[in-house]
């Protein structure tokens, strides 16, 4: 509960996520009978753009409707349908890994291998190929039908290829094809404008926080979701989508088997397997039996978690819906299991088979997974390959879950007991027969997109740069520090802190970083430079003693009209790493921003690491430091970071030249500012400091 605890004036908490700025069936499902899932390569950047152009008028948001239309229609990319309508390269490599590598790359990760292999696939899913998923919902054939006929109009129109079109139905009681209840165990989500009733707690489970989905939102942390590089950083979300084939003729042959096997009814051995009865009523509240009047209680169905099944007597370990999503069933609360939560809006495809019919007829059907999240790697990844593909974090062993991990003849299946009882062997019920990774933009983002408009306008904006409270608070609180900030510096003659320094010409090599939090900085830019720096004992203190310990460094001509941006670092722990402390005998010791920093991509800090021994202080402060180095590395607030650059010290500047630097928290023209009220203040407080040391020249 500490990380819901947070600054109340955050830009993250100020502005809930506006549905109409993103796209439909994520906040809330559907619930459309048929579907259309069309994979489409296009033929040039410009026609591919007039694509989106043409649909962005029919693009379905989220917006709460006051009468349901007849079908809605959706887009998504692919990594290389990014490239292919000529977003610019460094935005593109702003995207995470998994994301660009795609998910047939991601094959082993998954545990799609063998019969599931992406050789094995549907033709053109996961190739490369597809560039945009157009996804129809509608109530029928025919309304679904005449929003294809539209949408293939257009790509006719602009000279593009549908490489395949799968369609999906849904099933009668919203079963799939094993016979099992879908779409059931959703997590609601918080923060978003008119969307209150998401927030009711579950047993101390909360709400899935909006910023666990969409980028640019706060997220379970506390902070906003990393997306990909501005402008396209808010409001967007990865989707994951799987065409997963159901063996039902093995599926009922082997319940039949194993019931007989175990002495144990079909029914009952079904729902231990899935977690819940066939009608959705879990195990954990309805343990004997099937509960009809609890499973067509959408809260209801839904509340509960696994503290009073600890050891899964009601509902085993290893079934389905345990090991997907844990709730606090792994201890710790839900430490250990929050930020694995997805949005699920899959639907069947195929023909359903008959009741009794246990024999194969060749045909295909199963499911159109499709989920949605803001960290493939974080969420989806992690369940399949921790969650599902072995079994040791729910304490199962190596053994798969029964559906969807990856099974082999020497896995089983436990139902635990007095004495327990075994199914085994599990035969291979679902494969994958293809996938895509996909971005999902915002609705703002897919205007861009249409129109070629790649500008990040964000320093104009600065977001997160505060409110209209935020800045005066801080304004007010620094009115009051300002006028002891200019007695001290100007009885001293100099700072109120960081009062003894040594100052250098440095060369300073940018790699060009594409991490998101480096993105439309300064930072991101591959570069060499000379840059002047400060080093710098806070306190004052006798060189033998521990002193809190800064490191300043400006990038001339950082922004327009040769601004410069300096980046103020000290050996303070706060925005560091925790294992730090604040004072040290040395410049040895990390070095970071002591609060979050504003940056187009959302907050992050700026940290500076020795590189090899430097020179102790008394060295350092008489001219001698020159050849020590630091990597300098940025990173999300309390995360590990990436380096984007190195420090080098040159020549020793003399005193004056040093004084004559002025570092101030006021020269971010490189795409990074003060947030928050304690910046506001201290920038104030900055240039007091300053006049009273002026002050004290003139006289």
């Amino acid at each position: 509960m500490i990380r819901e605890l947070r600054w109340p004036f955050g830009r993250n908490r100020a502005r809930p996520l506006d549905p109409a700025d993103v796209q439909g069936d994520i906040l809330q499902p559907y619930g459309f009978a048929v579907s259309a899932h069309l994979f489409v390569a296009v033929a040039a950047p410009e026609s591919g753009r007039a694509i989106v152009d043409d649909a962005l008028a029919r693009i379905t948001n989220g917006s709460r409707w006051s009468d349901k239309p007849e079908s809605t229609l959706n887009v998504a990319f692919t990594a290389a349908g990014l490239t292919a309508i000529g977003m610019p390269t460094a935005i593109v490599d702003s995207f995470p890994p998994a994301f660009l590598e795609g998910m047939a790359a991601r094959a082993t990760i998954l545990g799609d291998v063998g019969r599931s292999a992406p050789e094995r696939w549907d033709e053109a899913l996961g190739t490369g190929a597809a560039h945009l998923l157009f996804t129809v919902n509608a109530v029928d054939e025919r309304a679904c039908e005449a929003a294809v006929r539209v949408l293939r109009q257009s790509l006719d129109r602009h000279g593009s290829t549908v490489l395949a079109d799968q369609r999906g139905r849904r099933l009668p009681d919203r079963k799939e094809h094993f016979g099992y209840t879908d779409g059931v165990g959703q997590p609601s989500i918080t923060g978003a404008l008119g969307w209150r009733r998401a927030a009711r707690r579950v047993h101390h489970w909360l709400g899935v926080p909006v910023g666990e989905i969409f980028h640019g939102y706060v997220d379970a942390d506390g902070y906003p979701a990393p997306g990909p590089a501005a402008p396209f950083g808010t409001g967007g979300t990865f989707k994951v989508w799987r065409k997963l084939h159901e063996d039902v003729a093995t599926f009922r042959r082997w319940i039949a088997e194993q019931a007989e096997a175990l002495e144990i009814d079909e029914t009952l051995l079904r729902a231990k397997l899935i977690g819940r009865w066939p009608d959705a009523s879990p195990l954990v509240l309805a343990p004997e039996r099937p509960d009809p009047e609890l499973a067509d209680d959408a809260d209801r169905v839904n509340d509960f978690d696994y503290l009073d099944d600890p050891d899964g007597l009601r509902c085993p370990l290893g079934a389905h819906i345990r090991r997907t999503n844990p709730r606090s069933g792994l201890g710790f609360g839900d430490a250990l299991s929050a930020r694995q939560r997805i949005i699920r809006r899959g639907m069947t495809y195929g023909p359903a088979v008959e009741e009794g019919v246990s024999v194969d007829d060749g045909v295909d059907r199963g499911i159109f997974f499709v989920a949605y999240m803001a960290d493939i790697e974080r969420q989806f990844e992690f369940i399949q390959a921790n969650w599902c593909n072995d079994g040791d974090t729910v304490r199962v062993g190596h053994d798969p879950d029964p559906f969807v991990g990856r099974v082999t003849a020497d896995h089983k299946f436990v139902i635990p007991g007095d004495p327990p009882r075994f199914v085994h062997p599990l035969p291979e019920l679902v494969t994958t027969k293809g996938g895509e990774y996909l971005w999902a933009p915002s609705i703002e983002a897919l205007g861009r997109i249409a129109t070629g408009d790649w500008a990040d306008d964000a320093r104009r904006r600065r977001p997160g740069s505060g409110g209209a409270l935020r800045a005066a608070l801080g304004t007010a609180l620094g009115v009051l520090l300002a006028p002891i900030a200019w007695i001290v510096s100007f009885l001293r003659g100099g700072r109120v802190v960081h009062t003894h320094g040594a100052g250098y010409t440095a060369e300073l090599v940018l790699h060009g970083s594409t991490a998101p939090e480096a993105a439309g900085t300064v930072l991101a830019t591959a570069a060499s430079m000379q840059v002047p720096v400060r080093l710098s004992r806070g306190y004052g203190r006798p060189f033998d003693k521990p002193d809190v310990h800064g490191l300043a460094l400006r990038i001339d001509d950082a922004g327009d009209a040769g601004r410069p941006q300096d980046l103020l670092l000290s050996s303070a722990a706060r925005g560091g790493r925790r294992d730090r402390t604040a004072t040290s005998t040395g410049y040895g010791s990390l070095l970071s921003s002591t609060l979050p920093l504003g940056a187009p991509n959302g907050p992050i800090v700026v940290r500076a690491t020795a590189v090899g021994q430097v020179p102790d202080d008394a060295v350092v402060h008489q001219g001698g430091a020159s050849g020590a180095a630091f990597d300098l590395e940025v990173a999300r607030p309390g995360a590990e970071g990436t380096t984007v650059g190195r420090l080098t010290l040159g020549e020793a500047l003399s005193p004056d030249d040093a004084e004559a630097l002025a570092f101030s928290v006021r020269h971010d023209a490189g795409g990074i500012w003060g947030i928050g009220v304690l910046h506001a203040a201290r920038a104030v407080a900055y240039r007091a400091g300053q006049a009273g040391r002026a002050a004290r020249r003139r006289r």
